[in-house]
């Protein structure tokens, strides 16, 4: 969605035209084993949990409902046991 924004605390930079938020630390998991991820998003409110770390958050998101999209960033992804639950 063209314009769509987030204000968040943690660092952020601009790259092609786009806010890009970095994550607070890294908590994945070594190379090879399972990372689980819990992203809650409620009232313009958006939390990012990696294997129990809150790595990212954000307020007054101008997207609340729509499609989701899960990005390997360039490099083969595996997802297992994905739960989507409404709140």
């Amino acid at each position: 969605m063209a314009g769509a924004s987030l204000e968040s605390p943690t660092t952020s930079k601009q790259e092609w035209g786009m806010k890009h938020i970095i994550r607070s630390e890294n908590c994945e998991r070594p190379r090879g084993e399972w990372n689980t991820l819990e992203i809650v998003c409620r009232d313009g409110e958006i939390e990012h949990w990696v294997n129990g770390q809150l790595v990212n958050t954000g307020s007054a998101s101008t997207v609340r409902v729509g499609r989701i999209l899960l990005q390997s960033e360039g490099a083969e992804v595996f997802y297992r046991d994905l739960v989507l639950t409404r709140y």
